[in-house]
């Protein structure tokens, strides 16, 4: 019964009991069949009927010893005590309530009002009745509850607080009936008018009823109320006394409450978190299913008095209680981490666990109040952290056995390193490692801890680590497997067959030397996927460590290497930096001495020539740069076409002749080829440069004789060669001059120039072209240099001419298009130009040459620089030659890296020349694409 039902029959009670005193008043009754009616309905209207003690006594004033928590209520009459009422209860622990002493005082006043009416007679006792029905219309009027008093079905009768509730006024109820004001279907489904007739006929019996009900205000509001109907008898006519509580807030409340617990309910059953409630004591009153999945429990084995996590063994062992004590003692949250064994956990209590293993789990607990800060409950969650702990784990283990692997002295010592360390993570009680001998096909055993005696030398043939050698892989087998190989004859039968084996091949260059195995005797559980990786891993780690071993002493070979090969190329660069420095220092001096003017015509000419010379040889070392560059980058590709030796040949015997005069040696160009054999497919620019590196270094280490070179064709070979006179080269040093930044370190100082590229990268040319190059020499008695290409005759004819006869047009006036950023180099061009006859229009980046060309229709060429801002010449070309396809564009560029040429011609250009350019180059390409002649 609730709190509200109690209070409510409570108060039915006094009202029953005042209500037949009161009518008792109005009969003849003498004062000890009165004494006895009140005594008999103060009894009844008590809380605890059965314990209470009464006694009513009138014309009546010495008391009997009494308890002392019994409450007396006199009966005065004229300001004097004509009796008194006494009321106890007889059971230890029960007294008397203020309302029950209100209700005891209200009877005395009206037994002395009976009384005086008694004895003043009739009027007398017609003024205490009508006092008693005011105080009983007060009572009635004044409750906090709504009162109505029906007559069969119709109220006749109720209170104010009826009238609040149903808003209206107290004369708007009167004569309506009960389901008059209520919905049609109560909330259950049931018809208001049925119910509430049979809810009357119930209460008709005699017994009170109480029941729930939606009532409806007379403006159709609807509320939750909580009816009490009792059956009053008055004057032998039956009555209704209903009390009407309006619980909408209550019920509002429960409903949300409801909601609530429905919502959190549902919350902790479907959390993906592990959660267990436990009470106050520690004992587990609720679980998830998230924890009987983790913990493998289920619900009905550890909720109720059947799991304490206060008394887990496990948890004591493992250190827990000092943060369990945090929560359930200082009502503090509290987070661990902890490794925990389940099956020894479930056991130190008897409950099965579906599977006992050892996880690593991080747990938070806290604690739940009520509102005076009193502990109720503890919650604690689990996370499975044993794959994050585990690869944490494994990482720091792989780092200490590679660290093994190097520290360790022997192959011994990193083998018990290596146990030490995987012990850590699977276990490594039984464990050996063995080396596989090919040539006798035997097994030793150098390391080997193991609960059963293993000969440390044994045929591979026949054995588990002999099968994990020939199938090159890892193998993990449980006892059925092994009993498996057994009976297909694939093993031999030998010692005590274990749960499960696990071993895996040790490799270097592919080749398996050994294995490392474990193996459990018990658990056949004990290694699995992960331990697999794992032991893979420890096995690539041995490997490696014997591998370093061997590789030790070509370790210290390439770093001697390493060590020449920088100090190869500290010399080189130091050398760079000596034959940039030369000529700039030259080139930047005689400058100086040109813009102080007042020269003389020759000496003039004769500084300008130096400057030029100076600039070449920058160029060259420039070159041989990029070119080495190239080489090394992968980038370096034979441009293969049709090329007449002969040609070239000739051409650099006219190149070298001034310097061979000028250190009065003889330059002899022996043999050329037939002409029809002169025409050949190859890539015209590196054989040139080939030669002229070659003829480069005759004339430098000759000082005086001869120097003769030529090309003669040995079946389907050209075979070539550079003959000198000069200082020769000891054998020991002739490979060494073909290798990059080597210079002989016995030649004369002044000798040795340059930056030791030029051999190199005729190497790397001839090889790209398909042959191969070398050096006969003797000190002292001269060099002869020869390098072989394959012989690819190109189609030719006796009236092949190489030049068609240029067309002669006049110039002047013509216009052309500069499309260059740099000032100095757009004015250096300008006055090449110029000086011919042409005229120059500048642009400063590819957007206003793109510009120019759409305004101007007098435009000629253009000369498009490939690096500008705004917008670079590969796209102002594409843009120009879709404006006006037939317009000559030539790329004047720096760009001269492997593959600058063919992005400049995709993008539309028709020819491409670097920085710097010659004079001539320039003019010829000009009149090559306009068609017209300076001359």
């Amino acid at each position: 019964m609730t709190e509200t039902e109690r209070k409510l029959r409570e108060r039915v009670k006094e009202l029953s009991c005042l209500y037949a005193i009161s009518q008792a008043m109005l009969s003849k009754l003498s004062p000890e069949s009165f004494s006895e009616l009140v005594k008999k309905e103060l009894v009844n209207s008590l809380q605890f009927p059965d314990a209470a003690r009464v006694e009513v006594f009138v014309n009546k004033t010495k008391r009997k010893e009494e308890p002392n928590q019994s409450f007396h209520a006199s009966i005065m009459v004229q300001g004097h005590e004509r009796g008194f009422i006494s009321a106890y209860y007889d059971k230890p622990g029960l007294q008397l309530l203020p309302e029950e002493h209100k209700l005891i005082q209200s009877i005395a006043r009206l037994a002395s009002l009976w009384l005086q009416e008694f004895e003043t007679e009739k009027h007398n006792y017609k003024l205490a009745l009508e006092e008693s029905e005011k105080k009983y219309r007060e009572l009635f009027e004044h409750a906090s509850d709504a009162i109505i008093i029906l007559s069969g079905d119709k109220i006749i009768d109720c209170n104010q607080r009826a009238a609040v509730l149903f808003r209206g006024l107290k004369d708007d109820l009167l004569g309506l009936t009960p389901r008059e004001l209520s919905p049609d279907i109560q909330p259950d489904g049931n018809s208001s008018a049925t119910k509430a007739m049979r809810l009357i006929q119930l209460s008709g019996k005699g017994k009170p009823v109480r029941f729930e009900w939606q009532h409806k205000t007379l403006d159709g509001q609807l509320f939750d109320a909580e009816i009490s109907l009792q059956k009053l008898v008055l004057q032998n006519e039956s009555f209704l006394l209903s009390i009407v509580r309006d619980v909408s807030d209550r019920k509002k409340a429960e409903k949300e409450l409801a909601s609530e617990k429905h919502f959190f309910e549902q919350m902790f059953l479907q959390s993906t978190i592990s959660t267990q409630i436990l009470d106050k004591d520690g004992w587990c009153i609720s679980i998830n299913p998230k924890l009987s999945q983790l913990f493998g429990v289920k619900p009905e084995d550890i909720e109720g008095r059947k799991y304490n996590i206060l008394k887990d063994q496990e948890v004591i062992d493992k250190g827990v209680i000092k943060h369990l004590e945090k929560v359930f003692s200082k009502l503090r949250p509290a987070s661990w981490e902890v490794h925990f064994d389940i099956g020894a956990a479930a056991s130190s209590q008897q409950i099965k666990v579906s599977s006992p293993v050892l996880k690593w789990f991080r747990n938070w607990a806290f604690p739940i109040t009520d509102r005076e800060g009193i502990l109720q409950y503890v919650v604690i969650q689990h996370m499975d952290i044993t794959e994050e702990k585990e690869k944490v784990l494994a990482q720091d283990i792989f780092y200490q056995i590679a660290s093994a692997s190097i520290t360790t002295k022997n192959l011994e010592d990193l083998l018990a390193r290596v146990r030490s360390e995987l012990g850590r993570l699977i276990d490594t009680t039984n464990f050996f490692a063995a080396l596989y001998e090919e040539e006798t096909g035997m097994l030793s055993i150098p390391f080997i801890k193991d609960d059963k005696e293993i000969t440390d030398c044994l045929p591979a043939r026949g054995s588990l680590s002999g099968l994990v050698i020939e199938k090159k892989q890892t193998l993990l087998l449980k006892k059925e497997d092994i009993h498996k190989l057994i009976g297909d004859g694939l093993i031999n039968a030998t010692g005590e067959v274990s749960e499960v084996w696990l071993g895996t091949p040790l490799l270097v260059d592919k080749k398996v030397f050994g294995v490392i195995a474990v193996q459990h005797y018990e658990n056949p559980n004990a290694y699995d996927a992960k331990s697999v990786a794992m032991f893979e891993f420890v096995g690539s780690q041995i490997s490696l460590a014997i591998q370093r071993k061997q590789h030790t002493d070509q370790l210290r070979e390439a770093k001697t290497r390493a060590e020449q090969s920088d100090r190869l190329k500290t010399a080189f660069l130091n050398n760079l930096s000596h034959e940039i420095r030369t000529p700039l220092n030259a080139i930047m001096g005689f400058s100086e001495v040109l813009c102080d003017g007042n020269l003389a015509d020759d000496k003039m000419r004769h500084i300008t020539t130096i400057i030029r010379q100076s600039g070449l040889q920058l160029m060259s070392v420039i070159d041989d740069i990029i070119d080495m560059s190239s080489i090394e980058s992968g980038m370096m590709e034979a441009d293969m076409e049709e090329t007449n030796l002969n040609n070239i040949l000739e051409l650099l015997f006219h190149q070298f002749t001034p310097q061979a005069k000028e250190k009065s040696v003889e330059l002899v160009l022996q043999k050329k080829l037939p002409a029809h054999e002169a025409s050949i497919i190859t890539d015209k620019t590196k054989v040139t440069q080939v030669l002229t590196n070659l003829l480069q270094n005759a004339l430098k280490f000759t000082e005086t004789g001869i120097i003769a070179y030529g090309c003669k064709r040995e079946k389907n070979q050209l075979m070539f060669y550079v003959k000198d006179t000069g200082i020769g080269i000891a054998k020991e040093d002739q490979q060494k001059i073909f290798d990059r930044f080597t210079q002989i370190e016995t030649m004369p100082a002044g000798q040795r120039s340059g930056v030791g590229l030029g051999l190199s990268i005729s190497r790397s040319f001839v090889e790209l072209l398909g042959g191969r190059i070398w050096v006969d020499s003797s000190p002292g008695q001269g060099s002869e240099f020869h390098f072989a290409l394959p012989w690819i005759p190109a189609k030719w004819s006796a009236t092949h001419q190489e030049q068609a006869d240029p067309i002669q047009k006049d110039i002047a006036g013509m216009r052309i298009l500069v499309a260059e950023d740099e000032i100095l180099n757009y004015e250096l061009v300008r006055e090449i130009l110029s000086m011919h006859g042409f005229v120059t229009l500048h642009a400063v980046n590819g957007e206003e040459a793109v510009s120019i060309v759409q305004e101007r229709q007098d435009i000629s060429m253009v000369l498009m620089d490939i690096k500008m801002p705004v917008l670079d010449g590969l796209e102002a070309s594409r843009l120009i030659k879709a404006i006006k396809p037939d317009l000559p564009i030539v790329a004047l560029t720096a760009h001269v890296l492997q593959g600058d040429r063919e992005k400049t011609l995709e993008a539309g250009c028709d020819d491409y020349l670097t920085k710097p350019v010659s004079r001539k180059i320039l003019i010829d390409c000009i009149e090559k694409y306009t068609g017209k002649s300076s001359s």
